[in-house]
């Protein structure tokens, strides 16, 4: 729940994924692409090697209904919920 946010300008969510290898993060996406939610890797620091997942907007419907039953009232705005 707190490694992402909701990005206003592009009303998408971002999940912090330096911390993972490019291989596990595509390896994320891909288990995003089973559930039905479009994403894509985004560079964070191309000198650093380190990547972040960007939810397609499209998705953020499918992801919210997924995710919101299991999320702590407090990180619900990293989902764009107002």
């Amino acid at each position: 729940m707190e490694d992402g946010y909701w990005e206003n300008d592009s009303r998408t969510i971002f999940f912090c994924t330096e911390c993972f290898t490019k291989q596990e993060t595509l390896f994320l996406i891909e288990q995003f692409s089973q559930l039905g939610i479009k994403a894509t890797l985004k560079i964070r620091d191309k000198s650093k090697d380190t990547y972040r997942i960007r939810i397609s907007s499209k998705s953020i419907p499918l992801l919210r209904s997924l995710v919101t039953p299991h999320m702590h009232p407090d990180f619900m705005y990293k989902l764009g919920n107002d």
